[in-house]
C-alpha cells in the first residue's frame, strides 16, 4: 500500500483557500510539485484536502482542458462563474465542473461565519470536445455512489470517482487500481496481502480493496478501471 499522511504535507493556499496537496501528477505539474504529493490514478492529476476561512474565497480564475471535482465535507459553499453560477452546496454535496473544449471561471465562496471542509479532484477529461457542464449530486448514505466516471466501465484508462459516506460497520469491496481518500472517519483496509487501519486525511493506494468502517466515515474512491462487486 502507498500511504500519504496529512502530518508529512505543508499547508498551503491562497487567497482565503488554505489546503494540502496529496496528488499533484507529474503529467500535469512536472517536477513543480508540492513536497510528498504523489501521481494520481487514471486520470487523476490533483488531490487536495481544504478549509476556507470565514468569507473566505478564490477569486474568480479560469481553468482549461481539466474537470474539478469538490465533495464539501463540512459546511457551507456558494459557487459563483460560467457555468452553474449561484449555486449554493451544503455538507455531503459533490460539485462537478467539466471543461469541455472552452474550459470555464468560477469562484468558490464560504458565506458561513464557520471553517469550512473540502476535498478537490481535478481530472483529465476523457472527452474535451463537448460543451462546459456543471452538477451537483448528494451521495446516498451507507453506499459508494458514483459521481464521474462510470463505475463498470472496462475500457483501459477510464477513470471513475465515487463518494462512500457510510456508517460504522458498513463494508465496501472495490474493483481496481484504486486511491481512497479518508475525509472523515476511521477505516480498516484489506487488498488481499496487507492490512491497515487509516486515520481521516490519509491517502491510500492499493489493488481491489475491501474496506470497513471502523467509525463513521466519507471515503472518496478514485480507480481504472473499477467497480463494485
Amino acid at each position: 500500500m502507498q500511504m500519504v499522511y496529512k502530518r508529512d504535507l505543508d499547508l498551503g493556499g491562497f487567497g482565503g483557500l488554505r489546503e494540502r496537496h496529496y496528488v499533484m501528477d507529474r503529467r500535469e505539474f512536472g517536477d513543480f510539485r508540492s513536497d510528498g504529493a504523489v501521481d494520481g490514478v487514471g486520470r487523476l492529476l490533483y488531490l487536495a484536502d481544504a478549509f476556507f476561512r470565514p468569507g473566505g474565497h478564490t477569486g474568480m480564475h479560469a481553468h482549461q482542458g481539466v474537470d474539478i471535482v469538490t465533495v464539501l465535507v463540512r459546511g457551507e459553499l456558494t459557487h459563483q462563474g460560467s457555468i452553474g453560477d449561484g449555486y449554493h452546496l451544503s455538507a455531503g454535496d459533490v460539485q462537478i465542473q467539466r471543461a469541455g473544449r472552452n474550459g470555464f471561471q468560477h469562484d468558490e465562496i464560504n458565506p458561513s461565519t464557520d471553517f469550512n471542509h473540502l476535498v478537490q479532484l481535478w481530472l483529465a477529461p476523457e472527452d474535451s470536445e463537448t460543451q462546459a457542464h456543471y452538477q451537483v449530486i448528494t451521495p446516498s448514505p451507507g453506499q459508494a455512489t458514483t459521481v464521474y466516471g462510470d463505475a463498470h466501465s472496462p475500457l483501459d484508462g477510464h477513470t471513475c470517482v465515487a463518494v462512500a459516506p457510510l456508517k460504522r460497520g458498513q463494508q465496501l469491496h472495490w474493483q481496481g487500481d484504486t486511491q481512497i481518500y479518508l475525509a472523515s472517519g476511521q477505516l480498516w483496509l484489506n487488498d488481499g496481502d496487507a492490512t491497515e487501519t487509516i486515520e481521516r486525511e490519509t491517502l491510500v493506494r492499493l489493488d481491489d480493496p475491501h474496506l470497513t468502517a471502523t467509525r463513521d466515515c466519507l471515503a472518496i474512491l478514485v480507480s481504472t478501471p473499477s467497480g463494485p462487486r
